[in-house]
């Protein structure tokens, strides 16, 4: 695929799709976690445990949506990256600097 320039800013387009299109998932899992948690009578945490079987029946929805939220964090992080990465090989002066960093 070309010269070391072209392959990273086509990978770092095609991971930034993955991340773009994969956040909201987490988000919508980590809302409904917090939402579940959310419930009277500890009915909440029966729906995560009844709904995660074989995982500690001690755990709560807010373990899970800490976890959904941890992913997030993941996957935003991952898409500065990638831009910076695509902004860093566009920049014709900044092309080698990526290297350096890494």
């Amino acid at each position: 695929i070309g010269n070391r320039r072209v392959r990273t800013i086509i990978l770092s387009i095609i991971l930034l799709a993955y991340f773009i299109f994969a956040t909201p998932y987490a988000a919508q899992y980590q809302a409904t976690n917090s939402d579940l948690n959310d419930l009277p009578l500890s009915a909440g945490n029966l729906v995560c445990w009844a709904t995660n079987l074989g995982t500690n029946p001690e755990s709560s929805c807010e373990d899970f949506a800490n976890a959904w939220a941890f992913v997030m964090s993941g996957a935003l992080i991952s898409i500065v990256g990638a831009i910076a990465a695509i902004l860093l090989f566009i920049i014709p002066n900044c092309a080698d600097k990526l290297g350096r960093v890494a």
